[in-house]
C-alpha cells in the first residue's frame, strides 16, 4: 500500500471517507512591508476541509533567502517544535473539518523588495479503499523590505 513505503514508513491505511479531501493551506506573515535586521512572524493555516483524515501530514515552507530562520521558534498549534525547521515541520493526523496552525520567526538579512514564500503540504489520505498522496501549495505571501528605511548603525 503506497503509505507504507519509505516516506511514510509509520503510516497504516484505513479508508476513512467516501469523497475527496480538500484541504486548504494558508500562509500569512505578522509585517508584509518591513526592513533589514527586524524579526517577521509567518503564520500558516490548514484547514481540512473534508471528511477525510490526512494522515502523515508535513509541511516544507520555502524561504526566500534574504531571510534567516530563528532557530527553536516553530510551534504546532501553539507547543514549541524544538527541533523543527520550515523546510520540514512533522504535523502528523489532521482529522476531518480541524485547523492546524503553525508558526516561526525570521530576520530579514537582506534587502530585496519582493520575498516570495510558498508553503507546501503533504500527506496521505484513505478515500475509497485507496491511499492517495496529497501535495497541496499554500496561497503565495509576499514580504516586502524598505530598502529606503534600512537600519542606521
Amino acid at each position: 500500500m503506497f503509505c507504507n513505503n519509505l516516506f511514510y514508513p509509520e503510516c497504516t491505511c484505513t479508508p476513512t471517507c467516501t469523497t475527496t479531501c480538500g484541504p486548504t493551506v494558508e500562509i500569512t506573515c505578522s509585517d508584509c512591508c518591513t526592513r533589514v535586521c527586524s524579526q517577521v512572524t509567518y503564520t500558516i493555516t490548514i484547514t481540512n476541509t473534508a471528511t477525510c483524515t490526512i494522515e502523515c501530514a508535513r509541511l516544507h515552507v520555502r524561504l526566500p533567502r534574504s531571510v534567516c530562520f530563528n532557530s527553536g521558534t516553530v510551534t504546532l498549534n501553539t507547543v514549541a517544535q524544538a527541533d523543527a525547521t520550515p523546510a520540514d515541520i512533522e504535523i502528523g493526523s489532521i482529522a476531518p473539518s480541524a485547523t492546524t496552525t503553525i508558526t516561526f520567526v525570521v530576520t530579514v538579512m537582506e534587502c530585496k523588495r519582493y520575498n516570495l514564500t510558498r508553503a507546501f503540504l503533504t500527506g496521505v489520505v484513505c478515500c475509497c479503499c485507496t491511499a492517495k498522496k496529497l501535495v497541496i501549495p499554500s496561497n503565495v505571501s509576499c514580504l516586502q523590505v524598505c530598502c529606503c528605511c534600512a537600519p542606521q548603525n
